[in-house]
């Protein structure tokens, strides 16, 4: 039996709208620009989140959750620091970002995962989870940036890794750009 030939252009027209469709779906808007002062400067496109703290080398934005949209909390982390001058020992780097949370008395674990497309720099996602200030478990999503002898992470904390978490990961990374030192 025969698929009737006004049901396979049908067919058709759908599965060609789907992509379109897609690339039609807002991404995460970042159109405020921040920077950070440390080592030559760092600039960048963030979301129009509240700022919690802003100074030379951190920055920290976040946008509350939204219990009857369902919409979750974030929190937004940029920082910039010495990097490797060589090559990147991402284990090493892993190990510095999980050392610092628990001087700050966080449990990490952070896993790193794969390379990361940035252009000028050499990068890596990272993923991981520790306990918030109320116990619960949290995510963090981090893209690791090296280049010049500098390393810039830009970190997203929320309830959960979402398409949308790293999409909007995905859009602040892409806009970081060093200054000169």
């Amino acid at each position: 039996m025969r698929t009737p030939a006004h049901l396979r252009r049908a067919l058709l027209a759908v599965f060609l709208a789907l992509p379109l469709t897609a690339l039609a779906q807002p991404g995460p808007v970042v159109e405020t620009e921040a920077s950070l002062e440390a080592l030559g400067g760092v600039r960048f496109l963030r979301p129009d989140w509240k700022p919690v703290r802003e100074d030379a080398a951190v920055a920290v934005y976040e946008r509350a959750a939204e219990p009857a949209t369902k919409r979750p909390f974030y929190v937004l982390l940029v920082a910039v620091e010495e990097g490797p001058a060589g090559e990147v020992d991402w284990s090493r780097v892993r190990d510095n970002i999980v050392e610092a949370a628990t001087k700050n008395q966080r449990k990490l674990t952070l896993e790193v995962g794969q390379s990361y497309v940035a252009q000028g720099f050499d990068a890596k996602l990272m993923t991981g989870t520790f306990e918030g200030d109320g116990g619960q478990k949290v995510t963090l999503e981090l893209v690791g940036l090296v280049a010049d002898g500098r390393l810039v992470t830009v970190s997203l904390i929320s309830d959960e890794a979402t398409e949308e978490s790293a999409g909007i990961l995905a859009a602040v990374a892409r806009t970081v750009a060093l200054g000169a030192r």
